[in-house]
């Protein structure tokens, strides 16, 4: 071999002088050559590795062992058969390796560490590539691969896996298909055993993740904050596939990460948390888990369902926007007791209260229909005046002292005032932000925050109208 350096080297694209050149140092590279010339020393280099490594592949026979005497550019054909490739032993010395695997067939090489016990990657012939980082990231940093065949790209190793970037552009997923159904795709694939031997996933197993966290004071928090799930409903088969999706977030003013919403195979929504489908399935319905309480202040122009445990079973409630609560399923347990029927049954008791009248009204709509069947059928009404009434009612100061409830009659105007201030405050710290945000920006400017994301704005919250009393106030 002759030693010399890049920039002697006035012939270097004859193929005659492959074998003459040998690169001792990178500072071979730089000296004696400045500006353009350092620039040309690059290319030639690079040239000559395309030669020396990409043009003839090696045929393998068997296991081939990398060591850093390796060139850096391996071209390898697995030639028939499942080939392994062992990397050379960790060390921050160790250079890059770009590994290319040629050839037909679909056979497999896969790359292992120097012991043989960790699989890096594996490759599929017809020119996939894997690209293993230098010594200083170790060699589970972040490898890659691509196929040229399928046109696909992937990323491996590493516990997560990590994409960063600086500034506000975000990732981008781009489609240009003249295909109607053509889009941006993520696939998850999930399979048990591994990935030489896989096998059927199962029930609850987690195929796809989509995860997300925030920094707080100091610190990533380790765990993800919210994520979206895509599980396995069933064992699967080849003919059986049932699946469902979850949304699980934190409890504002803590760490409790926890599923909130799921929609299930059969097309069912459950709120909650740890609910599951009807036993008898297939037909689809929204179920709500029990709620601590009537839920108070709705934003504007907003109404809402939801369901409470009222004397040992969940009922389902309605509650307007003024706060108002309905029961909407017909079994209210807390009606005097003589508005029930001697032998209970299929009665409907409803119940609706007025917070801010004061007042609560049962309607035992089964004795109502018996009453008037009775009457149109001429039969005597019953003696007793409570079997002739279908209709209760009490203030709020009177269910107070029968039930030991503490119910408090709401003001209309004090209680719209109270939410009024509240957006007001709102609207009052997002002005604050924009400004923060606008001397953020000429800061930048001034070349302060380099290499910091732009803080986020939302969007500005509507002003609170407090509206006159409805018709039912006056």
């Amino acid at each position: 071999m002759t030693d010399k350096k890049i920039s002697e080297l006035t012939a270097i694209t004859d193929p005659a002088l492959d074998d003459e050149i040998e690169i001792r140092d990178v500072s071979d590279l730089t000296m004696g050559a400045t500006g353009t010339n350092k620039a040309q020393d690059y290319e030639l280099l690079l040239k000559s590795f395309m030669r020396s490594d990409l043009v003839t592949a090696t045929s393998m026979t068997g296991t081939v062992a990398l060591t850093d005497a390796s060139r850096p550019i391996q071209r390898l054909n697995p030639n028939g058969a499942d080939r392994i490739v062992t990397l050379p032993a960790y060390a921050v010395t160790n250079h890059p390796f770009l590994i290319i695997c040629t050839g037909t067939g679909g056979y497999k090489l896969t790359v292992q560490n120097s012991a043989g016990a960790v699989t890096v990657s594996t490759l599929f012939d017809g020119a996939a590539i894997l690209l293993i980082p230098d010594g200083a990231a170790g060699w589970f940093g972040i490898p890659c691969f691509t196929d040229s065949v399928n046109g696909n790209f992937g990323v491996y190793g590493g516990d997560p896996i990590q994409i960063r970037r600086n500034g506000q552009v975000p990732f981008n997923g781009l489609a240009y298909s003249d295909g109607v159904a053509t889009a941006t795709q993520f696939t998850g694939s999930k399979a048990r055993g591994t990935l030489q031997a896989p096998t059927a996933a199962q029930l609850n197993n987690t195929m796809f993740r989509l995860a997300a966290r925030g920094y707080g004071a100091t610190a990533f928090p380790a765990a993800m904050a919210c994520y979206i799930d895509l599980r396995c409903q069933e064992n699967h088969t080849d003919a059986a596939q049932g699946n469902f999706f979850v949304i699980g977030l934190t409890l504002p003013g803590s760490l409790t990460l926890a599923e909130k919403i799921r929609v299930t195979g059969y097309g069912n929504v459950l709120i909650g948390n740890t609910l599951a489908d009807p036993t008898g399935g297939g037909t689809p319905v929204l179920l709500l888990a029990q709620a601590t309480g009537d839920p108070t202040g709705l934003p504007s122009n907003t109404a809402g369902i939801f369901t409470k445990d009222a004397g040992g079973t969940c009922e389902l409630y309605g509650v307007d926007e003024a706060g108002n609560v309905t029961l909407n399923s017909p079994h209210a347990p807390d009606a005097p007791a003589w508005l029930y029927d001697e032998t209970p049954g299929l009665e409907e008791v409803r119940k609706t209260q007025n917070m801010y009248l004061g007042r609560i009204k049962w309607t035992n709509e089964d004795r109502r229909n018996r009453l008037m069947q009775m009457q149109i059928d001429g039969l005597p009404m019953p003696a007793a005046n409570n079997r002739r009434t279908f209709v209760a009612e009490e203030t709020y100061a009177e269910y107070n002292q029968r039930t030991g409830a503490h119910l408090e009659v709401q003001d209309w105007n004090k209680t719209h005032a109270e939410f009024k201030k509240r957006r007001d405050e709102e609207i009052a710290a997002w002005k604050q932000a924009k400004k923060d945000v606008e001397t953020w920006k000429v800061d930048k400017l001034r070349g302060l925050h380099h290499g910091e994301d732009e803080p986020a704005l939302a969007e500005c919250p509507p002003e609170y109208v407090v509206k006159p009393k409805p018709k039912w106030m006056r």
